[in-house]
């Protein structure tokens, strides 16, 4: 929603700053309102075009990051399937359990920002289809 807002609202300032500038065309411009809408206007096109910039970046190879977030889920799978921490390895069992623990709160995260109204258009759409790593049934996942 904010990107919408954000190109919306410099196209509006861009539209009144060109109409205003239209209707008192004069050699040089004085008037406060004109320069501080030209000035605004300019600086909101720049945030939109840096936004949709930043979007078409997010989005762009969406496929590849896919299928690396699912390689990484399923090393972090076969690594506690594995139970080679039963013998005691206590330092490499806190190592695993923390990844996974970054892998879900990063997951959960990505998958309601991109759902989210305001910052949605910010985060790739493709977190849905990863799944969480549970801790009290590690075959099981959701």
């Amino acid at each position: 929603m904010i990107l919408y807002l954000l190109v919306i609202l410099a196209v509006v300032l861009t539209a009144i700053a060109y109409l205003y500038a239209k209707e008192t065309s004069t050699c040089y411009t004085n008037d406060f309102i004109e320069v501080v809408t030209i000035l605004v206007s300019s600086v909101l096109d720049a945030c939109a075009i840096i936004a949709l910039i930043v979007v078409l970046i997010i989005n762009v190879g969406s496929e590849a990051k896919i299928a690396a977030a699912q390689e990484r889920y399923n090393s972090l799978v076969y690594q506690l399937e594995q139970k080679e921490f039963e013998s005691g390895n206590t330092v490499a069992k806190k190592e695993l359990y923390k990844e996974i623990q970054d892998w879900n709160e990063d997951l959960a995260f990505n998958k309601k920002a991109q759902h989210d109204f305001w910052i949605g258009p910010f985060y790739a759409d493709w977190y849905d289809e990863l799944d969480f790593i549970r801790l009290d049934n590690p075959i099981t996942t959701e």
